[in-house]
């Protein structure tokens, strides 16, 4: 999907907006909530012996987290292709949702603690991330501005060519 108004074109509005959050608060909250974490003594008293391998693990999975932030919201501010956006959408779910789970299988398996209390207790704490998701996916797949900045001319072309 294609417009042709040239008013909505290029990094600007709600795309900005969601840049902007993406690249610079993401990663702010990324780092106070892992130095939140790092600095509590009941955590690391709670799980004792097994804490230097879960710090490690918190600490390597907010890298990738805030690695992947400043990559998707360099790549949108960037590089205009539609390719971008089928990057982008995926990321964002990784990194929301992906990241999650794979830190409450990591706290399970580490800490010893049943994934099943683990879910129980962070059930609500999905909500926020999923809705996020969802609604930046919405936007960025029916926004007249995406489509028109990162458009899908280049894909066509690249399947004409392979044709």
């Amino acid at each position: 999907m294609s417009y042709n108004d040239h008013e909505l074109r290029g990094v600007g509005g709600w795309l900005a907006f969601f840049i902007v959050t993406l690249g610079l608060f993401t990663p702010l909250q990324i780092v106070v909530a892992l130095f939140s974490l790092l600095g509590d003594p009941q955590i690391q008293a709670a799980y004792g012996e097994s804490w230097p391998a879960l710090k490690w693990t918190e600490i390597a999975l907010s890298a990738v987290n805030l690695a992947a932030a400043l990559f998707l919201a360099w790549r949108l501010n960037s590089v205009h292709n539609w390719q971008t956006i089928r990057i982008v959408i995926p990321g964002l779910w990784a990194m929301a949702v992906g990241i999650m789970i794979v830190e409450l299988l990591a706290v399970a398996i580490i800490g010893g603690v049943p994934a099943g209390e683990l879910l129980a207790g962070s059930g609500a704490e999905f909500v926020r991330p999923i809705v996020y998701c969802a609604v930046w996916t919405a936007y960025l797949l029916r926004s007249e501005r995406v489509a028109n900045t990162y458009g899908r001319h280049g894909d066509e072309q690249v399947e004409q060519v392979f044709a």
